[in-house]
């Protein structure tokens, strides 16, 4: 009888659903969690900017990028056609993106 409820179980398709599905909702959950903490030091750390408090290094191209978006007139891009494949120039535009996203 227990043979018959192994073979079922295994014909189901439940056991590959369960291997599949269960490791994703785990993971997704830390995920999310790792998010929340990301989320919680990147706004501390636009916090001791915007009060001119210390930061980590790995931060201080928010701190360089704040001090830019408050001057004026320095918003514009002066690259042009394929200056934009170089990866410094790729860099710097994620990094212009991510210091818009985190102040404004």
């Amino acid at each position: 009888m227990l043979a018959n409820v192994v073979v079922d179980t295994a014909l189901s398709g439940l056991p590959d659903i369960v291997s599949v599905l269960v490791p994703m909702e785990t993971l997704e959950g830390e995920n999310h969690v790792m998010y929340q903490q990301t989320a919680r030091y990147l706004g501390a750390c636009a916090s001791a900017i915007r009060i001119e408090k210390g930061i980590d290094a790995p931060m201080t191209y928010l701190a360089a990028g704040f001090k830019r978006m408050q001057s004026p007139g320095s918003h514009r891009c002066s690259t042009t056609g394929s200056d934009f494949l170089l990866p410094d120039v790729q860099v710097a535009i994620f990094r212009y993106r991510a210091v818009r996203l985190t102040f404004e």
